[in-house]
């Protein structure tokens, strides 16, 4: 909390009013990014919803501060069942609901099988992301981030 107060020019106190603790704060953190982040773009296709989606995984994924951190968050939520909770229910949730929009639109225009599963597909859409990153460094080229959509698109409409 003291490096954060620091960098960004308030007091501890001043922190400790909006969060009790630093997982409160780190979680609304990541919340507020990652989930207004995920809004599905409506572009009509589930081939257009597909690729807005990916397309913004990867370049939240190639911010040089947001990958390193979901990388950490991920190994701490395997350690603490505290923080694995806050991030399913501040992060995970919404994101899932969001998917599901893009998925109940796709259903309705007759795009894809009502029995898709929503959450599968958030899965198969941000993993591979996390993924790259965890083994390479870095975030998802444009071929693979091509790759992965045809992948995807065929897989839903088969």
């Amino acid at each position: 909390m003291n490096a954060v107060a620091e960098r960004a020019g308030v007091g501890k106190a001043a922190l400790y009013r909006r969060w009790p603790s630093k997982l409160p704060m780190v979680v609304d953190i990541v919340a507020s990014v990652a989930v207004s982040a995920a809004e599905p773009e409506d572009t009509g296709t589930l081939s257009g919803d597909l690729w807005a989606v990916l397309r913004d995984i990867r370049d939240a994924m190639a911010q040089p501060y947001v990958a390193p951190i979901v990388t950490d968050l991920v190994a701490a939520s395997l350690r603490s069942p505290e923080l694995a909770e806050a991030l399913r229910r501040e992060v995970s949730v919404p994101r899932r609901r969001h998917v599901r929009q893009l998925i109940d639109r796709a259903v309705a225009r007759g795009d894809i099988s009502p029995d898709v599963d929503a959450d599968v597909v958030l899965d198969l859409l941000a993993g591979p992301h996390v993924i790259r990153f965890a083994t390479s460094g870095g975030a998802m080229d444009d071929g693979a981030l091509e790759a992965l959509h045809a992948l995807l698109l065929r897989a839903l409409t088969a």
